[in-house]
């Protein structure tokens, strides 16, 4: 069945409705973020909770953009580079723990060295990078325009307004309901659909980030994170998978000696990538059922 995009229909003004926290969303959002960097200037290895705190930050300006006033224009760009000089050091931490492992064990001892040695190299210039990112001028401006930042939400009859956010928030759940099916269709090209699924991801990341917002029963708002959560942690293991194959295979190019090993990983990634793909199938069809059921009572 062709999922159903939103469409709500305006009560009459006198209902009772109760206000979306949408302000108050932000504003802890802004204390986690600013809270998150002073933790990383001091342990980088925090960097997996830093971007998460920007994530849900830049999911929920970006959605609610249209109900937001005083927006900044430069702050999206801003929280989106800061994000983007972390994800080198996050990547390599992932791959160091999916391989460092079978590295260890491997039986083909010069290559597995030589991997593990790139493996270290990168670690290192990822650090190196983030680290450069947290001196930066750049950083400390967007810390600066964070604690300024006074989002006024615009002068609205209250009732239009929550139903305005809701709709925002439902858009997204719809979108996600709609696309995540079409990424996991059978007859792609395993290239083209592990780059779809790395869309979801980041596509489910963002709708567990603004659908707090909706007003439903804490069982239903539970179900639904739970099978969104579970569909993330599922589409994270693939892009993850995607990740350390592809980082082999240059490895490989500057590294011919490690050929049949770096061979024999990406088959294993591969096997992988095929039983996390078979998993969200069930996985999707509980979600899109959860987001019926909240689509139907909110």
């Amino acid at each position: 069945m062709r999922w159903r995009r939103w469409n709500s229909r305006l009560p009459d003004p006198g209902a009772g409705v109760s206000r979306v926290p949408l302000g108050r969303l932000v504003e802890d959002q802004v204390v986690a973020v600013r809270a998150a960097v002073a933790e990383l200037r001091v342990d980088l290895g925090a960097v997996h909770d830093a971007r998460v705190a920007l994530r849900r930050l830049r999911a929920t300006l970006t959605v609610f953009r249209p109900v937001l006033a005083d927006l900044p224009p430069e702050l999206g760009t801003d929280l989106r580079w800061f994000a983007r000089q972390l994800a080198a050091t996050r990547d390599a931490e992932v791959a160091g723990e999916r391989l460092g492992g079978r590295l260890e064990a491997a039986e083909e001892r010069a290559a597995a060295v030589v991997l593990a040695d790139h493996l270290a190299c990168w670690a290192d210039e990822a650090a190196a990078a983030a680290g450069a990112a947290l001196a930066d001028e750049r950083t400390d401006l967007l810390l600066l325009a964070l604690g300024r930042l006074h989002l006024q939400v615009p002068t609205a009859p209250q009732i239009y307004l929550d139903l305005e956010i809701r709709r925002l928030a439902m858009r997204t759940l719809d979108d996600l309901c709609a696309d995540l099916p079409a990424a996991l269709a059978t007859d792609l090209p395993p290239g083209r659909r592990a780059r779809l699924l790395h869309d979801q991801r980041k596509q489910v990341k963002v709708a567990r980030a603004v659908t707090g917002v909706l007003d439903v029963a804490a069982e239903q708002r539970s179900g639904l994170d739970k099978a969104m959560r579970s569909v993330q942690e599922l589409l994270g293991e693939h892009h993850d998978a995607v990740v350390a194959r592809e980082w082999m295979t240059l490895v490989a190019i500057r590294e011919p000696a490690t050929a049949d090993l770096v061979r024999r990983l990406r088959r294993e990634e591969r096997a992988g990538m095929v039983a996390v793909e078979e998993k969200l199938v069930p996985a999707v069809d509980r979600l899109v059922a959860r987001a019926g059921a909240i689509r139907t009572a909110t």
